[in-house]
């Protein structure tokens, strides 16, 4: 058995530690440190082939679509337009209940050794490893040998005591509100901006910026009433890769992230190309 350690549960490391379960001859470890403002936890995972223009084709989207569909379920849902009629149809998987792992391991990786193949976690254990994946989001840059141009993208999704049909609001040229049910009492608001700024200045300058927007964005969809959560959240931006990184770093070890849109599929993707990688390797290639 080859061991292979993810770090970060994310959707990335999610994902790849499902398509990797399916080589056998694995030991696979997911290691998460529970950040507080992970951009998973607030994900829609809503995706339509428009969105992913100069990234990937039709044809290789339905593919990962069908990738996805395997693994964790993906729903078409119809997005109401302002006239009642559906828009598009949406393919949607549940982030929240049908990605995210449970990490085998709570601890935050401190250091790693790329040419002996070990980290360090902060409570002082040492793991060894045959394969490393980092996945960590806007923190990779703490554990990479080399940095990679990125930067934090703050946003938060809205929670709402009400059902509203699932919806899309176009308020400005490329820029919309949707709306979708999170159960059978309550649903998302989510318009995907987000603010490139430190986090003294998003929960101390912002905050009334966004009252006003989310006011504005909730009655677009048909809600009356405040938030009754919000889920704060950090989507790491690439400006040079703006749908996803992937690729070595060292030796039997690759990165991972997000670049600024198209998670989920940019996720699916880099498993895909992970679990490729490490096979030739297995096989001797």
């Amino acid at each position: 058995m080859k061991r292979v350690l993810i770090i970060g549960a994310g959707v990335y490391g999610s994902l790849a530690k499902k398509v990797l379960s399916n080589m056998g001859g694995l030991e696979i470890t997911l290691i998460d440190s529970k950040e507080p403002y992970s951009a998973s936890k607030c994900a829609l995972g809503i995706m339509k082939p428009s969105w992913l223009s100069g990234f990937i084709n039709l044809k290789q989207y339905k593919h990962l679509v069908g990738v996805l569909d395997k693994l964790v379920g993906v729903e078409k849902i119809d997005l109401c337009y302002q006239d009642g009629k559906p828009f598009h149809t949406f393919n949607r998987v549940n982030v929240q209940r049908d990605v995210l792992e449970a990490p085998d391991i709570v601890d935050k990786v401190t250091s790693i050794n790329f040419d002996s193949q070990f980290i360090v976690l902060a409570s002082g254990t040492k793991l060894s490893y045959d394969f490393l994946y980092i996945a960590t989001g806007f923190w990779v840059n703490q554990l990479l040998p080399s940095a990679i141009d990125i930067e934090a993208l703050w946003g938060v999704t809205y929670v709402h005591d009400e059902v509203v049909e699932p919806s899309i609001r176009i308020y400005q040229p490329f820029k919309q509100v949707i709306a979708y049910p999170k159960n059978e009492t309550q649903s998302y608001v989510i318009d995907g901006a987000t603010v490139t700024t430190d986090s003294d200045v998003f929960f101390n300058v912002i905050p009334n910026w966004l009252q006003s927007k989310q006011k504005q964005n909730a009655s677009l969809v048909g809600i009356n009433t405040p938030p009754s959560e919000k889920l704060f959240g950090i989507r790491p931006k690439t400006t040079k890769f703006p749908n996803g990184v992937f690729g070595l770093v060292g030796n039997n070890a690759w990165c991972g992230t997000g670049g600024a849109k198209n998670g989920t599929i940019a996720a699916i993707k880099a498993a895909i190309e992970l679990s490729k990688e490490i096979g030739e390797k297995l096989n001797g290639r």
